[in-house]
């Protein structure tokens, strides 16, 4: 019997089986299973419908080929690994491979592998009773359909409500004054996207607690604070002025630099402070050396008086341009809100949810909740996890799936002395979705600190040998990963770079990386002289024995690709 411990942690690089380790394991447990519906008990979650498809097939792939006579090329390793683990008779494990294939596909609604949206789904589907729902939702994967509604409610009281009115209008100005799009639905359907991101939905909640008059009394305020500061520095620097003109010393100072700079203030209320001198007030020369002795002597005295107005005054300024960005966000801000209201009722009104709203309506319920019981059912249902791409998972699904996970490997199973468990696989270098609530630290944290779950057991697994791809790949990716720790201050980074990066190589002989680099004096010069590289290379590649089907061109805009595509073609 193949005892795995309660939480496995698996790091897995690119091209380093973390496909074919999943479904071996996935394959060990049901196969070492008395009854044939061990599967029923186990969820695999990954991000993709593509990656799920590829799971499914190779999981019946290989239970098909483990049941005939002779066991195809493609699944011996896999079989003769599973056989050693379990000690099984080869017949017997054939045998057992045919028996839960069959009843696999006659009971297939079962067979949970699937996207972390769509257990999600299943889950406010189960329990929608439970969350305040109602028994009719639709789920709307378009979030953008259910925006422009939303948008267009809000533009429809334009000239109906008066402080919102003002608040669209003031938004069209800013609008002009940065020489921006004057399309007004355009950019409140592109400020709003930030509502459906995992990131900033509790600065969205924040807001949403505040009416527009609110908004407009803090706004009123921060006008009120940013004329007062104007006046201050006027006055303050009108002060220092006279002072300097009272002593006569205006001509004695270096370059004429300090009234020059209170003069500015004086009429303008702001600076950049950019200069030298003025960011090293302290050790700056104020007086040229051809200042009479006299001047000099007055300099002196009056210098801490003129460092302290100069730095009043660097404050003040700093902080107008902090009022001045609040400001100028304050009425993008009342805008989201007001779209998000508009967005909350279209949905009530239409019994609608979003596929962004789902980690949303499952966190808010177990958050505070021991033994949640939105997954009393379901916790009784999955005794192992499969969490696949976990660098991607985002902090609210992870938190979602816990309560769930830590049910399990805390539980004893049916007739055995033994909890369920826990696998992720990932890796940290390969996230990609931080922009919709993604942290790779997680995984980081996972694999360095102590287990999450009440039952302690766990074990680190790192997948080390890139199967994919050829040796001086391997080569140059170690080299490169290791010279790229250095440039990390934080040592977790390092590390991640440069001992879990390293990869074992396979036998595929070959492989080739190399640099070019364009100097191009012009956007124009720069879109021809990569599309000659391109084409060069191709052509290289065509000489060397590579197939056209054999190369891709990748770029890093959609309008970089047309200009390639239009110059190959």
């Amino acid at each position: 019997m193949k005892n795995f411990p309660a939480f496995t942690i698996y790091n897995a690089a690119a091209g380093a089986g973390k496909t074919y380790t999943l479904v071996k394991n996935y394959l060990t447990i049901i196969l070492d299973d008395k009854s044939k519906g061990k599967y029923k008990q186990i969820l695999a979650v990954t991000f993709t419908n593509k990656a799920v498809s590829e799971m499914k097939q190779r999981i019946l792939n290989n239970l098909c080929g483990f049941s005939l006579q002779v066991i195809p090329k493609q699944n011996e390793a896999m079989f003769w690994e599973i056989q050693e683990d379990l000690q099984f008779e080869p017949d017997t494990l054939k045998k057992k491979s045919k028996e839960i294939l069959h009843f696999l596909l006659h009971n297939y609604t079962s067979f949970s592998v699937q996207t972390i949206d769509k257990f999600t789904q299943s889950v406010i589907k189960t329990f929608a009773f439970d969350l305040g729902l109602s028994k009719n939702f639709q789920v709307e994967l378009d979030q953008q359909i259910i925006l422009e509604k939303a948008v267009d409610k809000l533009l429809l009281e334009v000239g109906k409500n008066k402080l919102l009115s003002k608040i669209v209008v003031d938004y069209a100005k800013t609008k002009i004054d940065d020489d921006r799009s004057w399309n007004i639905k355009k950019s409140l359907l592109e400020i709003a996207k930030i509502i459906f991101n995992e990131n900033d939905i509790p600065y969205i909640k924040e807001l949403s607690k505040h009416s527009l008059q609110e908004f407009g009394i803090f706004q009123k305020e921060l006008f009120q604070k940013k004329t007062n500061n104007q006046k201050k520095i006027q006055d303050t620097s009108g002060g220092i002025l006279s002072v300097l003109e009272e002593e006569g010393i205006q001509n004695s100072f270096n370059r004429n630099s300090i009234p020059k700079h209170f003069q500015k203030l004086h009429k303008e209320f702001t600076d950049t402070y950019t200069a030298v001198w003025k960011q090293n007030i302290e050790t700056t020369d104020f007086y040229t050396k051809k200042a009479d002795d006299a001047d000099k002597e007055i300099i002196d005295l009056l210098r801490p008086k003129i460092e302290a107005v100069f730095n009043e005054l660097k404050f003040l300024v700093h902080e107008n341009l902090i009022l001045d960005a609040i400001l100028k966000n304050l009425t993008q801000m009342s805008l989201i809100k007001s779209i998000n209201d508009e967005l909350e009722l279209t949905k009530k009104e239409e019994q609608i949810i979003l596929i962004s709203d789902f980690n949303k309506l499952i966190f808010e319920q177990v958050k505070n909740q021991p033994t949640p019981f939105i997954y009393e059912r379901l916790g009784e249902r999955y005794k192992h996890f499969f969490i696949d791409e976990f660098q991607d998972t985002s902090v609210m699904q992870w938190q979602n799936l816990l309560p769930l996970c830590d049910n399990a490997v805390s539980s004893l199973l049916e007739d055995q002395e033994k909890t369920g468990t826990v696998s992720i696989v990932g890796d940290a270098k390969q996230a990609i979705y931080r922009w919709r609530g993604g942290k790779a630290e997680q995984l980081i944290e996972l694999s360095e600190k102590g287990s999450p779950f009440s039952n302690p057991g766990k074990m680190k697994i790192p997948l080390n040998t890139n199967y994919r791809s050829c040796v001086n790949i391997i080569d140059f990716n170690n080299a490169f990963f290791e010279n790229l720790s250095s440039s990390f201050s934080n040592e977790i980074y390092s590390n991640l770079y440069f001992e879990g990066s390293k990869q074992n190589k396979n036998k595929k002989e070959g492989g080739y990386v190399e640099f070019s680099f364009i100097d191009a004096k012009n956007k124009e010069e720069k879109n021809i002289l990569y599309s000659e590289q391109v084409m060069e290379k191709i052509h290289l590649a065509k000489q060397n024995g590579f197939d056209y089907k054999d190369i891709t061109v990748l770029v890093r805009k959609n309008q970089e690709s047309l200009v390639v595509a239009e110059y190959l073609l």
